[in-house]
């Protein structure tokens, strides 16, 4: 029986919005849409995603977890539910 391997897909920047003033900031919002409904997808099949990720908001809705680095240190390391019901943390260190 062959070993079964962990599959793992990493995620950097998924919702860098398009700017009109500024093609090359982003992808177009119908695009960012498409790519998180993929992504929720991956995760009803069990495929673990790390995402990397300045919108936080979005990132936290279709999160489990969350892990918040301040300096190269983990500040935070628990449920996405917890960062989004703590206004002190987002405010601390996702200024939302």
């Amino acid at each position: 029986m062959e070993p079964q391997l962990e599959k793992l897909l990493l995620v950097c920047q998924v919702n860098n919005k398009y700017n009109p003033l500024n093609a090359y900031e982003g992808l177009a919002p119908v695009i960012v849409d498409e790519i998180e409904k993929t992504l929720n997808v991956i995760k009803e099949q069990g495929i673990t995603t790390i995402t990397v990720e300045q919108n936080a908001v979005r990132a936290l809705e279709l999160a489990d977890r969350s892990v918040i680095l301040d300096t190269g240190s983990v500040v935070f390391d628990g449920t996405a539910k917890e960062v989004l019901d703590n206004a002190e943390l987002r405010a601390e260190y996702l200024a939302i």
